[in-house]
């Protein structure tokens, strides 16, 4: 039975490498690793299936150096090989399993050069990966700006249906929101802007009704353009006429501004417009676009972006069409030109006064964005633009 161990053994090790780079054949011979000759090994051979104690003397230890011990277990015969087994490259270690076999360990980890390529090609995913992701983005931020101007547009519709006009553009950027009797005024009377005035019809008509401050210090998200900032508030001392407190009030801002600062179109400062004084046609008439505005500033007290949607006739809310739209810069101080535009490249958003929406170039020419601006200079509008 030992004889028969110590064949297995023989035959294992045959599959095998030795510590110093050799191998043995089942002929009881050393084989290096350039190939030479087989070397006879003392003691080596099928003269150990006689037993374990003829390879116990001293011209035995070449062999006993290599060969590890031989366990005989009492139920069942396996091999506990005690002496270290040699390594090789990439840290695989020969093991042992339960039958006594000797077999080659998996690689315990990864090299250098593995993890630099895994680490480059999650590089690359990156790389491929955001753009798309910022595409998608911009494409859902985009969609829910053109949202909120068909709901300003809708609102000022029901505003015309209740009374008769559009919201004015109100009096002064100094002008609080109106209250006769406690309740909002209307129409000529009110002295805050259309953001004020169309409260009721975009889910605002508790704001609407609780009074100046609350209605000046309360955001809407419908006023903010997702692709350039969530809903924001600006806090400064009370500059209204007259004052409100006397001390700090907080102004929810808005992103976007109604045509036009010229006094020709679609919301006009102090006196209310109707319909019919659309004379080019609701379709041909611009009614509230983006406002172009200082992304460096943003926060910040800035004549463009300070009072908020509740003011009058003023930077904030109205905005001119003498000059195409731009996009969002960085820099010192509000855009000189009053612009619209936006935080989209290419184009902006508008809503026309028959409530459709519509993405405008900043590369239209400034005579056919004036022509939009303008409710009754006889030109038509197309989407080419």
């Amino acid at each position: 039975m030992i004889g028969a161990a110590v064949n297995q053994v023989e035959g294992d090790l045959d599959q095998g490498e030795g510590r110093r780079g050799e191998r043995f054949t089942g002929r009881g011979e050393q084989v290096d690793r350039a190939g030479s000759s087989p070397t006879p090994v003392v003691g080596l051979g099928r003269r150990m299936s006689a037993g374990l104690g003829s390879a116990t003397g001293p011209e035995h230890a070449p062999f006993r150096a290599r060969i590890p011990e031989v366990v005989l277990a009492q139920k069942r015969t396996f091999f506990s090989y005690r002496a270290p087994l040699p390594s090789l490259e990439g840290g695989r270690r020969w093991t042992v399993d339960r039958s006594g076999r000797l077999r080659l360990g998996r690689r315990q980890g990864f090299t250098l050069i593995e993890v630099l390529v895994v680490i480059a090609i999650i590089g690359v995913l990156i790389g491929l990966l955001v753009p798309a992701v910022q595409k998608i983005r911009e494409a859902a931020s985009r969609t829910a700006c053109q949202n909120n101007l068909r709901q300003i547009g809708i609102a000022f519709h029901h505003h015309h249906n209740n009374y008769g006009f559009f919201p004015s553009g109100g009096w002064e950027w100094y002008s609080p929101p109106t209250y006769i009797n406690g309740e909002p005024a209307i129409g000529a009377d009110q002295q805050a802007g259309w953001g004020f005035q169309i409260l009721p019809y975009i889910e605002g008509d508790t704001v609407w009704r609780a009074g100046a401050v609350v209605a000046i210090e309360t955001p809407n998200p419908i006023f903010f353009c997702p692709s350039r900032r969530l809903p924001q508030t600006l806090t400064y001392p009370d500059q209204y006429t007259p004052p409100l407190t006397g001390g700090n009030i907080t102004h929810a801002l808005c992103d976007y501004g109604a045509s036009n600062l010229e006094g020709n179109g679609a919301v006009r400062q102090y006196e209310p417009v109707r319909i019919a004084e659309l004379t080019d046609g609701t379709s041909n008439t611009l009614l509230v676009g983006e406002k172009r505005m200082n992304l460096a500033e943003l926060g910040k007290e800035q004549p463009d972006d300070n009072e908020g949607y509740t003011a009058g006739f003023d930077h904030d809310t109205v905005r001119s069409a003498r000059l195409p739209p731009a996009q969002d810069f960085r820099g010192s101080g509000p855009d000189p030109d009053s612009r619209f535009g936006s935080s989209h490249p290419f184009r902006m958003n508008a809503v026309l006064a028959d409530v459709s929406v519509h993405m405008i170039s900043y590369s239209i020419s400034a005579d056919v964005f004036r022509y939009l601006g303008d409710k009754g200079d006889g030109q038509a509008f197309s989407d080419d633009h």
